[in-house]
């Protein structure tokens, strides 16, 4: 099967850039969101919705592929 190319250079590299470049950015979200997240309250003490939070992260971090 003969690949299409041309100004826009190879289609099946160009999907692979895009769902690489898709998932980096995913990541990113996530760890910025792991970092915007409180850990302690203004008295010093653990924010009870602190462990939900991370769970949630943790599984939409499971869904996101890491590029090989």
């Amino acid at each position: 099967m003969k690949r299409e190319s041309g100004i826009g250079g190879d289609r099946t590299a160009l999907t692979e850039n895009r769902e690489t470049v898709f998932r980096v950015v995913k990541f990113a979200q996530l760890i910025k969101a792991m970092i915007d997240t409180p850990i302690f309250n203004k008295d010093g003490d653990l924010v009870l919705s602190t462990e939900k939070r991370v769970r949630d992260l943790e599984d939409a971090a499971k869904g996101i592929p890491l590029p090989a």
